[in-house]
């Protein structure tokens, strides 16, 4: 097993470290787009992109909720 892990995480999907910095993400964000509104630049992140985001996450939960249903008896459902 430890052969076909060191292939599926080495081989077949990239790892890659990402270094985080104390600030919280989501404020950083807001401030940045509030930012971006008062002085006319342009976000970082468009609203197409952040709808796109938004429907991928709406995808993502739409797929888990289907296998969920399909794979978890009713009895054992939580939602």
């Amino acid at each position: 097993i430890d052969d076909l892990m060191q292939f599926v995480f080495n081989d077949l999907i990239r790892v890659e470290q990402v270094v985080i910095g104390e600030e919280e993400p989501l404020k950083e964000e807001l401030k940045h787009f509030i930012n971006a509104i008062k002085t006319g630049e342009r976000p970082q992140v468009g609203g197409e992109e952040g709808m796109a985001a938004i429907q991928l996450a709406h995808d993502i939960l739409d797929k888990a909720r289907e296998h969920y249903n399909r794979h978890v008896p009713e009895e054992h459902r939580r939602w």
